[in-house]
């Protein structure tokens, strides 16, 4: 496929998917991930024209390949329709459909762990918190503030939990947590 085509359309791919299936969801779901990282090429290829960057020029070319072959495949005896081989780059960190796929085992992992610790203490409630920072033009220093504050609030949780100035943030038993960056035209916003 040339680097500036369109990946085939999820229709085309999955014209026997009745509408709404999760076969069909899970092509459509793909199909937008290739198409962002059809536009993440462009600018690894330029980054790779300044620097001559052989890390970049590697990641390039895995993403002109990567998700080109999915095959999905029912499970009649589950009734679940899974993807069972696939062409990935795994470079997560550039990929989107890599980071869809990293991110679907790490959930499948987690839901595993979190299964056992709900059985252990069936009292125990989850909550999702989202931590952010203002918007900016600097990724690189975004990034460090948030994380920079996320450090701070770990060592004032630990500080609290040993005196009386208890905090929300004692009642934590614990968290998993990732970070997210988005640039919608507004800056660099960085979130965990």
């Amino acid at each position: 496929m040339p680097i500036n085509a369109k990946p085939p359309l999820a229709e085309s791919l999955a014209t026997e998917a009745s509408e709404g299936s999760e076969y069909k969801i899970n092509i459509d779901r793909y199909s937008r991930a290739k198409e962002r990282a059809i536009n993440i090429i462009e600018h690894v290829e330029a980054e790779h024209q300044i620097t001559g960057s052989p890390y970049l020029a590697s990641v390039a070319e895995g993403l002109k390949t990567c998700a080109n072959f999915l095959h999905f495949r029912h499970y009649p005896t589950l009734d679940q329709t899974r993807l069972h081989s696939a062409l990935f780059c795994k470079k997560h960190l550039f990929c989107p459909p890599c980071a869809i796929r990293r991110a679907s085992k790490q959930i499948q992992a987690y839901l595993t762990k979190l299964k056992v610790l709900r059985a252990e203490n069936a009292s125990q409630r989850l909550y999702m918190i989202t931590l952010t920072v203002k918007n900016g033009d600097d990724l690189a220093e975004r990034f460090e503030h948030l994380n920079s504050s996320i450090k701070t609030l770990s060592k004032n949780r630990t500080r609290a939990k040993s005196s009386r100035n208890k905090t929300e943030f004692t009642k934590i038993s614990g968290a998993v947590g990732s970070y997210e960056f988005t640039n919608r035209g507004n800056g660099w916003h960085p979130h965990a």
